[in-house]
């Protein structure tokens, strides 16, 4: 591919990136319906007009960022070691959950508005279903997990973990208050892993300087 073209197509990727981004960032602000395209291409830094060239509604972005990321939240479990001991799923588990949020705080509070938004039966119909599933892969791995540290329940384990992270990750996300990620973050791991721990974000620094 000439070079000329290669960098054209760099830039509509970015520009689109850019575009989706923005979407988030509203969307996680105002909530799905009251964002307007305006406020997309403000918090994106580009035209409404660019908006529009590469998504031709607010329903198809939507539909774009539902396929592209959110639906991404929950591939962390993807990244487990099946061969590795529970208690160390346990930690791989949740540290990529909490890198996940920390990383990105508005999708995760855009995945939680979009769960309450109940008007948005029939958007992205498909692409809600591509979530589904990708959220089903999360509760069924969360499930064996907890069946492999030996829950006598674990249906209802996996529903407490995971009812415990959605409570942490909901205090950091909105903002209001300090959240000790790193304290909570061994407290889980305490409460449902036994004495395992997983390193403190200053721990892990320290470890990189050494």
């Amino acid at each position: 591919m000439p070079r000329g073209d290669r960098r054209n197509r760099q830039l509509r990727e970015a520009a689109r990136g850019r575009i989706l981004d923005g979407s988030v960032a509203a969307f996680a602000e105002k909530g799905f319906r009251a964002a307007s395209m305006d406020d997309v291409a403000r918090a994106a830094g580009v035209s409404k007009g660019l908006a529009y060239f590469y998504f031709r509604s607010k329903e198809a972005l939507l539909a774009c960022v539902l396929e592209e990321r959110i639906a991404h939240l929950f591939d962390v479990v993807r990244g487990l070691d099946p061969h590795a001991p529970a208690r160390e799923r346990l930690t791989q588990l949740v540290g990529a959950l909490f890198s996940r949020v920390i990383r990105e705080p508005e999708l995760f509070r855009l995945h939680l508005s979009l769960t309450l938004e109940r008007s948005l039966s029939g958007v992205a119909t498909r692409s809600l279903r591509r979530v589904a599933r990708s959220h089903d892969t999360y509760l069924a791995a969360v499930r064996d997990l907890c069946a492999d540290l030996g829950s006598a329940d674990p249906d209802l384990d996996a529903l407490l973990l995971r009812s415990a992270l959605l409570g942490v990750f909901l205090r950091y996300v909105r903002a209001i208050e300090d959240v000790p990620l790193d304290r909570l973050c061994s407290r889980l791991l305490e409460l449902f892993g036994g004495p395992a721990r997983m390193p403190t974000r200053a721990a892990a620094r320290k470890s990189r300087r050494s």
